[in-house]
């Protein structure tokens, strides 16, 4: 009795939830390039925006590349937000650790409180599971050698992109440019 319609419903509002997140996600996400041109890292045209703030070219160049993501299979996009998700994970620790080696008496609001040892162990765990996690994609018959070989290829071609285009230059008062 109330299976069929509510059904319809449950659907309904899921599409409304998905396209909800996605529009969320992809006006949050376009600040990404829209900020990199500002730092000259991206062609200036994505750093323009419209009388109202809005940057129009870099959210429209975000959804052409979101769209691409519609080709890719579902285990596919899993594997590599695992991937990069892990990677940037692996980052920020790697992060804390340099800031607690060059800064060990620094203190902010929120401090780990645990030394550089403690942090490195900590910082290894997750660093583990993305190398078991890889080891497992590799073996698998959907994505394979070849998916996590092109998920390291373009998580790659960030950072040899930042120093490419001059990234982390120095200014004379020693601050990052």
């Amino acid at each position: 009795m109330v299976g069929p319609w509510l059904g319809v419903w449950v659907a309904a509002a899921g599409l409304v939830s998905a396209f909800a997140l996605f529009n969320a996600l992809l006006l949050a996400y376009s600040r990404i390039p829209l900020v990199l041109a500002q730092d000259g890292l991206l062609p200036a045209a994505l750093a323009r925006t419209d009388e109202r703030g809005t940057p129009r070219n870099a959210v429209l160049v975000s959804a052409l590349a979101y769209s691409g993501f519609t080709l890719v299979p579902f285990g596919g996009l899993l594997a590599g937000d695992v991937l990069l998700y892990t990677a940037a994970l692996a980052l920020e620790f790697a992060s804390l650790l340099q800031l607690r080696r060059a800064e060990p008496e620094l203190r902010g609001a929120f401090r780990v409180p645990a030394g550089v040892p403690a942090l490195a162990v900590l910082a290894t765990l997750p660093i583990l599971l993305i190398v078991i996690a890889v080891g497992l994609e590799i073996q698998s018959r959907e994505i394979g050698l070849p998916g996590v070989l092109v998920a390291g290829l373009l998580a790659a071609v960030g950072p040899v992109a930042y120093v490419v285009l001059g990234g982390g230059r120095r200014t004379r008062d020693g601050v990052a440019a």
